[in-house]
């Protein structure tokens, strides 16, 4: 479903691929990437064992 939705956006919406990096939010994708690395780094000390 969402690749049929993909396909009718992109020929309605032209969206060329030197636009791309202006389309994503580098910053969110930083910040989330962190917080992935800090909650693995927490969960493999057996911190949230601890606590659960």
């Amino acid at each position: 479903m969402l690749l049929i939705i993909a396909c009718v956006l992109s020929a309605i919406v032209p969206f060329v691929p030197a636009s791309w990096p202006a389309a994503i939010d580098w910053h969110t994708i930083i910040t989330l990437s962190g917080l992935m690395l800090l909650t693995k780094g927490i969960e493999l000390s057996g911190y949230f064992d601890v606590l659960g």
